[in-house]
């Protein structure tokens, strides 16, 4: 697991941040929590800050997805596509 969250999972964020013109810069990010069962009251997780336009950009992004699913999941049982969609 420890490969995947510090190797495969950011590797993958660098290249959809690449894809939308973002250089992803990985900060590390303290949290504190409750002692978990090895005792341990705070983790450090990987972070990229995201300036106001391309968080805007993901929105959008998501909300157009979201409504693409939403009207998909509606549509006539044969198959016919939707306008506007």
């Amino acid at each position: 697991m420890k490969g995947y969250y510090d190797k495969i999972l950011p590797g993958r964020l660098k290249e959809i941040l690449k894809k939308l013109g973002h250089e992803a810069k990985f900060e590390p990010l303290t949290i504190k929590h409750p002692k978990d069962d090895a005792g341990r009251t705070e983790h450090t997780l990987h972070s990229v800050p995201l300036p106001p336009e391309l968080r805007e950009k993901i929105l959008k992004g998501c909300l157009r997805m979201r409504l693409a699913q939403y009207c998909r999941s509606r549509a006539p049982f044969d198959g016919a596509p939707i306008k506007g969609v």
